[in-house]
């Protein structure tokens, strides 16, 4: 964050509104907005430096749960870094706390550019929650190595009106990379649901095509929270290799409508 000289922060209150600071005030005193929300939503933006911090608050807080609660960022981006003059948008959340009524999935709407939805109910904004609501967030942009992996996604059809209580993940890697060498704990489907881990990973060749691969699961509901219906929907799953190459690769399901 000290590398650059100015913070932007997208958020959405009915309409979108844009808040631009000196990176030199954020990490000093801090600073604070207000939106236009009925009953008074105040944020406030502190940085150490390295991360940005961002807290939302209510007076009163409302009774109100799910996309209705506050804390709706839809983007952050950092500008005024030399080696990035067109800005670094915010790409990880570092930690965050969900505030009253605050939904946890959705704190990956925050992530990327204002005109991008997030993975949760393709919302272009967060609902973390009318009040104590946290999120801290980093701006990464150190190249890394990327590879194609092969995913399998089962079940190819999913009905969220079955009881089923997980989806299972097949992941294979290119030739010369082994999936015994992915941080299972980096793993992630959709950039929001974790691998479950208390499942253990199951290595093999499940589709017996003499290619090593990888077998997890993940909660389902949650997975279906970032679906939307349709006939061709894809799926992502991506991680980190104990080495620090990352790797993602895609599966198109049909989802049906819960209706």
């Amino acid at each position: 964050m000290s590398s650059g000289t100015t913070v932007t922060i997208w958020e959405q209150t009915t309409n979108i509104t844009v808040h631009v600071f000196q990176m030199s005030e954020v990490m000093s005193t801090g600073v604070s907005f207000f939106t236009a929300a009925t009953v008074s939503e105040i944020y406030s933006v502190t940085s150490d430096g390295t991360y940005l911090t961002i807290y939302c608050y209510k007076v009163p807080p409302e009774p109100m749960t799910g996309i209705g609660t506050g804390n709706n960022i839809v983007a952050v981006r950092l500008d005024g870094v030399l080696e990035h003059p067109e800005g670094l948008y915010a790409s990880t959340i570092v930690s965050y706390v969900v505030g009253v009524g605050g939904v946890e999935e959705s704190r990956w709407n925050a992530l990327g550019p204002e005109t991008q939805v997030g993975p949760y109910m393709d919302l272009p904004y967060t609902a973390m929650g009318d009040y104590g609501s946290e999120l801290v967030l980093a701006f990464m942009y150190v190249d890394v190595e990327q590879i194609d992996a092969t995913l399998d996604f089962d079940p190819d059809t999913v009905n969220p009106k079955s009881n089923g209580k997980w989806v299972t993940c097949y992941i294979e890697l290119p030739e010369g990379y082994d999936p015994e060498d992915i941080d299972l704990s980096s793993v992630m489907l959709n950039e929001a649901v974790p691998a479950d881990l208390s499942h253990v990973a199951a290595y093999g060749d499940a589709d017996g095509d003499d290619i090593a691969d990888v077998m997890l699961k993940f909660d389902r509901e949650a997975v279906q929270n970032t679906l939307m219906p349709g006939e061709s929907v894809q799926v992502e799953v991506s991680g980190v290799l104990e080495d620090g190459i990352v790797f993602s690769g895609t599966d198109t399901i049909t989802v049906l409508d819960k209706n």
